[in-house]
């Protein structure tokens, strides 16, 4: 009979909550034998032979269900130290963004946002088939950044842009289960630097909605300068 380390080979695709289950019908199967098929009541209704016959298929059944039970259990541990690095993972890449992108402060901060997310609007395909925020909604951002035009309702749109931003880069710079690295990061920073952040200005586009922030926000300076 195959020990626990065949199962385990055998069934390499399943997981610990497959084992589980399998490992119930088992103990079920087993228990209708022991429980039922021999009990005092049904006992006297079989041949010697076929009680030797249900009473070794209980045994194999008992035997399988612990192997599948401790399979159950090393699949489990790996899962449990698989999740954790995983989530070691995703900790590691939100801190380099984190460093990398810092969250917005000021509205200030805002039009470097604007001019990553229209960026990455052009380029997110160079990166990954992922999705990215579509550019149709970026109108409608500028106009409710500036709809009290005050600076808290620009910052906070800001912080929506970054958190576009670097959901998309934390799901798709790197694999899931890789261990994420700056170098990355600093590719992309680089290209931008290079030549996605003059793409902004040039493309059909995306110019207009950026000389729109820029006319919406010298009107919001304006005023804040007056009130001063």
């Amino acid at each position: 009979m195959a020990d626990t380390t065949d199962i385990i080979k055998a069934l390499k695709y399943w997981n610990a909550e497959r084992f589980t289950k399998l490992q119930r019908k088992l103990t079920t199967a087993r228990n209708t034998i022991n429980k039922e098929a021999l009990s005092i009541q049904l006992k006297p209704f079989f041949t010697d032979e076929e009680k030797q016959v249900l009473s070794e298929a209980s045994h194999i059944l008992g035997s399988v269900k612990r192997k599948i039970e401790h399979a159950k259990e090393i699949k489990s541990r790996e899962e449990k130290a698989r999740n954790l690095q995983l989530a070691n993972y995703k900790q590691q890449r939100q801190a380099l963004l984190a460093k990398a992108f810092p969250r917005p402060k000021s509205a200030e901060d805002a039009r470097p946002m604007l001019v990553w997310v229209l960026a990455l609007s052009i380029h997110h395909e160079s990166i990954s088939r992922g999705y990215f925020y579509e550019r149709k909604y970026i109108a409608g951002d500028i106009e409710r950044a500036f709809d009290m035009k005050n600076a808290t309702t620009v910052l906070a749109q800001a912080v929506s842009w970054w958190r576009e931003i670097t959901e998309f880069l934390e799901e798709n710079a790197w694999h899931y289960d890789e261990a994420p690295d700056l170098a990355r990061i600093e590719a992309i920073q680089a290209r931008f630097a290079e030549s996605w952040c003059e793409d902004v200005s040039s493309n059909m586009g995306t110019e207009p909605l950026l000389e729109r922030f820029d006319t919406k926000m010298a009107i919001v300076q304006s005023d804040s300068v007056h009130r001063l």
